[in-house]
Parts: C-alpha cells; structure tokens; sequence
C-alpha cells in the first residue's frame, strides 16, 4: 500500500499545473542575461509516397524573420497553399541565452512554438557549449494549454551529458493545444581552475517528423556549435533547424 502511494506522489509531482509558481522562474531569481539571441524558423516536411520509409520524408528548415512569425495571414497561406505533398508546416521561436548572478554562468534554451505540431513523438531540446565548461545541474519543462482550457507542465525527460553539450529527449503532449513552450537550463561550472574570458551557448532543437521510440530519439550527440547530432541511422526522422548561437566575453 505504502508502494502503490509513493508512486502516486511521485506522478504527481512530475505533472503539475502551471499556474503553480515554476521552479524555472524561481532558480532565475538573481541572474541577469548578459548575451541572448531570438530566432524564428518555418520547417516544411513533405512527402514522398514512392521513396523507401527511411527517404520518405523530405525536411525543409528557413530561418524567417519576426514579422514573418508573426504575420498569421502568411503563415495561413503556408499551410493551405494547395500542395499535397506537403504535410506539415511548423513555425517555432527559439530563445537561447547567457545570465549571471556575479558568480556562476547559466545557459538557457527556450523554444515556443507558433503553431502546435501534427506530429507528436519524442522531440529533443539541447544547448552545446564549449570544452572549457561542464554542468554543474539542470533542469527541464514543457508547459502547456489545452484550447478546452486548463494548463500543465511536466518536467518528464531522458537527459543526455557530452563533453561539449547537454540534451533532453521528451514525448510531445497528446489532445488539442493552444500553446506549447519547452525550455532547458544547464547551470555551468569550469573543468578547471584557469580564467575563462569567453563563453558560448548554442541552442538547438529536434523534432520528430514521424514517430519514433525513445531509444532511436537518444540516438543522437550533441557537439558545441553543431548542436544535437543524430545517428545515421533516425536522422531522417527529425528536422534540423539551424543552432542558435550567444557569446559573452569577459573574466571568470
């Protein structure tokens, strides 16, 4: 019996409503960004009937300007332009950053997307950095709504550490949504004693464009400013969007 609720609380705690004050915003308490770049981008999969399941799919990523993000009547247009080939059209905003609280240096990724996907299996999240620095924690959210109604967040995720980057691979949220944010933080720390005068993270993001197992979605690196890496073997099942790069020059 005592089994059975412990894993009733411990459920509970990984599924939580939002409007409950974030433990994200909470550990930003005293840090200040000192270096953040916001890029857009619109990813068209298309599909080709007639190639073999590992080529059937075709992944086309721009990077778009804000206005364009913004514009709903393009955006519109995009999605109903008439071609059948194309079954998907994504539009995602990612946010990646450099803060400071005066002694230690975190590096955030956010990525919110504009239009929820058709396709939700196990996406990954990651920010690559450089040799000279290594996790010292982090953390991991997905927040959502319903268009019903009614807000979650789940910090449920498989993280995986290299020597140069950090990633979270986490299943996309089923039912209708009006919304859909997820956000890494890996909190950095020296290999080393030696002064550090310059710093990087590299933001980036993988979705899947089909379905696919955990164990094929953590098949992949993630190496500094090339960001997540898949194996050879799944790499056609997932977008790639260009990382997202933020610098920050000073002494540590």
């Amino acid at each position: 019996m005592k089994i059975k609720l412990l894993i009733i609380i411990l459920m509970l705690l990984l599924l939580v409503p939002v409007n409950s004050v974030s433990a994200l915003e909470k550990d930003d308490e005293g840090y200040k960004t000192v270096s953040e770049v916001v890029k857009y981008y619109r990813t068209e999969v298309i599909k080709n009937e007639n190639a073999s399941i590992e080529e059937q799919y075709e992944i086309v990523d721009y990077e778009i300007s804000e206005k364009e993000y913004n514009n709903p009547n393009i955006i519109k247009a995009a999605n109903t332009r008439g071609n059948p080939n194309v079954v998907e059209t994504n539009y995602k905003r990612m946010t990646t950053s450099i803060s400071t609280n005066g002694s230690n240096y975190r590096y955030k990724n956010i990525l919110v997307w504009k239009l929820i996907p058709k396709v939700r299996s196990y996406d990954i999240i990651a920010i690559g950095y450089l040799s000279n620095v290594t996790p010292a924690s982090t953390s991991f959210r997905q927040e959502y709504c319903y268009s019903s109604g009614g807000c979650m967040s789940s910090i449920t995720s498989s993280g995986k550490q290299f020597s140069t980057g950090y990633g979270r691979t986490f299943k996309l949220p089923t039912g209708q949504l009006s919304s859909l944010k997820i956000t890494l933080i890996v909190d950095v720390q020296k290999k080393n004693n030696s002064t550090i005068t310059s710093q990087a993270a590299y933001g980036d993001y993988a979705h899947a464009v089909s379905s696919v197992s955990l164990s094929d979605a953590l098949n992949y690196q993630v190496i500094q400013s090339s960001g997540i890496v898949h194996d050879s073997s799944v790499a056609s099942y997932f977008d790639t969007i260009p990382v997202s790069g933020v610098y920050w020059n000073g002494t540590w």
